[in-house]
């Protein structure tokens, strides 16, 4: 089926009995892929590394679908290239973000209590 929803035979299997199945080609699956692919990426640039690991993890999921269905092109590819990207750095970034919380309530103590008292008397009274 093209952009002006006319029908190709390719895409139909006509049956016996007059009744008409639509096969799938995948297209679909490799329009989300990207898509999602896309959308992980923004999602890990505006500090929202959990939603893009999950939008990677479907949109990978989803290019698998495609290629399985034989859509092997470059938008599948694409798709599945940018959903693994957003995965590995949504990965990398959780981790990150753990270990810097971790730091700061293992070690964030001690510098708070030195900068204290390092504070003038002065100073820390107008506090």
């Amino acid at each position: 089926m093209d952009n002006y929803g006319n029908r190709y035979d390719d895409d139909y299997d006509n049956r016996y009995d007059g009744s008409t199945v639509v096969r799938s080609s995948g297209r679909g699956h490799s329009v989300a892929s990207l898509t999602l692919g896309i959308l992980g990426l923004l999602f890990l640039l505006t500090g929202m590394p959990f939603i893009s690991l999950v939008l990677g993890i479907i949109g990978v999921i989803l290019a698998s679908g495609a290629k399985r269905k034989g859509c092997n092109g470059s938008m599948t590819t694409t798709g599945a290239v940018l959903s693994w990207i957003s995965i590995v750095m949504g990965i990398i970034i959780t981790i990150l973000f753990f270990l810097m919380i971790a730091g700061i309530l293992m070690f964030g103590g001690l510098f708070f209590r030195g900068a204290v008292q390092s504070i003038p008397a002065t100073t820390a009274a107008v506090v």
